[in-house]
């Protein structure tokens, strides 16, 4: 979720510049199948992915609703906003909301979307 997000088919948000001592978020690199199969980066530090940058819930192919942050260094956040322009850009109604605290205590958009109640008929589900 602080990586990666794809809002809809060919898009993909990602945190993917190293930070500042050269590691990069994922090790091994982003799967080569986005590459092989023409998907489309935006692309944020590492850092600001840190801070949320990534962390989306796609509504639908048409409609984000993504996660801000009062609390991140002001570059951080002129980031965060640029990303959020970029992938109005593309196309896509960008609703924000800020999730500052939120991620500052383990949790942020995705987080506040799992489900309260499961399906009784779901095995494993309890």
């Amino acid at each position: 979720d602080i990586v990666m997000s794809l809002p809809r088919r060919g898009l993909a948000l990602v945190a993917s510049k190293p930070f500042e001592d050269g590691r990069l978020p994922l090790t091994d690199g982003f799967p080569a199948i986005f590459e092989e199969e023409g998907w489309k980066m935006l692309e944020v530090s590492a850092l600001a992915g840190m801070y949320m940058a990534c962390n989306a819930l796609p509504v639908n192919p048409e409609v984000l609703i993504m996660a801000s942050n009062s609390l991140a260094p002001r570059a951080i956040q002129t980031e965060i906003a640029a990303l959020q322009d970029a992938v109005r850009a593309e196309g896509i109604k960008v609703h924000t909301l800020d999730y500052g605290y939120h991620g500052f205590n383990g949790g942020a958009m995705r987080c506040s979307t799992h489900p309260l109640r499961r399906d009784s008929k779901c095995k494993g589900c309890d």
